[in-house]
């Protein structure tokens, strides 16, 4: 591959954390709106799938590919991507959005990062090795660690999930003979993710009125939109470059991208921001330097 072609999927990896950033400010809007409650989440999980959907079959041109080995992943990918969304709602609720971004992208890092390593067979370089605990050290710098359990437990389990996200779609690329173009892939988890969705939605009552302010439908609508639109492009962007870039190295640019520009939309939106926050910042901007040298 040519150093043209390899600053070309690099610029994929850049793009998707541009987007992946946006599209926690829309998860923050929707929660805002909305709550965070199940029936909550799995409408917003329903809605955003959809439109990724919609956007994976015009990317295809309405040519979409399968195999049992892609449906199989998909499937797993879908459920995965379920229970992300509900524990994310749940955290943006209880933790800043920039704090979220950390144990999120955080999970996204580790687990492909050591799956690549240990599972593929990825070389360990240097590179790879200080950029990941540059990530690190972002984490730690930009953790509050006077949060409830509450909000401990939920980001946790937004580290693993967002980090099983990144796994399952690694073990996906790595298998090119029995598996579907990445846009193909991208439609069947969100087809399969909406499609259980809205069957949890047919046994959900909807809850009653406790006051009587009601969401903006607007805004509601803006925030699914944006979710899936981001979330279906970075995802997809993501896929391609997996064929070219070793996941080790690919995820922890994507980690350090994502929180540069979290944190920039946690700054637009004037949330809070401490030293030790702003110092994790520089961190990630750093990692994501060594990543691109």
């Amino acid at each position: 591959m040519s150093s043209g072609e390899r600053q070309m999927y690099y610029a994929f990896v850049i793009t998707a954390a541009v987007l992946f950033g946006l599209q926690f400010f829309f998860n923050k809007l929707y929660q805002g709106q909305n709550g965070s409650g199940f029936r909550t989440a799995v409408f917003f999980a329903f809605g955003t799938s959809l439109v990724c959907a919609a956007a994976m079959l015009c990317i295809q041109k309405f040519r979409i590919e399968f195999t049992l080995y892609s449906f199989f992943l998909s499937s797993l990918s879908a459920i995965t991507l379920i229970l992300y969304t509900f524990c994310s709602i749940k955290a943006i609720e209880k933790i800043n959005l920039s704090l979220y971004t950390m144990f999120g992208m955080l999970g996204g890092m580790i687990l492909p990062f050591l799956v690549g390593v240990f599972c593929y067979g990825e070389e360990l370089t240097v590179k790879k090795i200080i950029s990941a605990v540059l990530v690190l050290l972002a984490l730690v710098l930009g953790t509050d660690h006077k949060m409830g359990y509450k909000a401990i437990f939920y980001g946790i389990a937004v580290f693993f999930l967002n980090g099983m996200i990144g796994v399952l779609s690694t073990v996906h690329q790595a298998e090119q003979k029995s598996s579907v173009s990445s846009a193909s892939f991208m439609f069947l988890k969100s087809v399969f993710a909406a499609v259980i969705c809205f069957c949890i939605l047919l046994f959900l009552r909807k809850p009653k009125q406790i006051d009587d302010r009601k969401p903006s439908f607007v805004k509601t609508s803006v925030s699914v939109l944006g979710y899936g639109i981001m979330n279906g492009i970075g995802n997809w962007l993501i896929l391609i470059a997996l064929d070219f870039i070793d996941a080790s190295l690919q995820y922890t640019l994507l980690t350090g991208g994502t929180i540069l520009v979290s944190a920039f939309i946690s700054f637009l939106m004037k949330e809070k921001f401490t030293p030790k926050m702003i110092l994790s910042v520089i961190v990630a901007f750093g990692a994501t330097a060594v990543t691109m040298l």
